[in-house]
């Protein structure tokens, strides 16, 4: 559920805090899984030999390394601000042709 509310704040709101929070909690599952494949977690003690275990490994780490990305992108393509996008939506547009007769 978590990473359903988080892909719709990536999409919603574009921003660096919006991946950095959404790359946290793909972090947080890699590490939760590589920790229950090593010491365990919750009394819980998976194997590499478990189902979809590499599957889920690969995946994470894809994961981590496009939502790093995407931050990296959004942080340096700042987003305008509402006030400064509704001025330039309420301004008439300025050519610099000439009119047409």
């Amino acid at each position: 559920m978590a990473g359903f509310v988080l892909a719709s704040v990536l999409l919603a709101w574009p921003r660096p805090l919006a991946g950095l929070l959404a790359a946290g909690y793909a972090i947080s599952t890699l590490g939760a899984l590589i920790i229950s494949l090593t010491v365990g977690l919750f009394g819980f003690r998976e194997s590499l030999s478990a189902s979809y275990a590499v599957q889920s490994l690969t995946i994470e780490t894809i994961t981590v390394l496009a939502l790093m990305g995407w931050t990296a992108l959004a942080a340096t393509h700042p987003q305008p601000t509402t006030r400064a996008r509704h001025r330039s939506l309420s301004e008439p547009a300025e050519h610099g042709s000439r009119a047409v007769r």
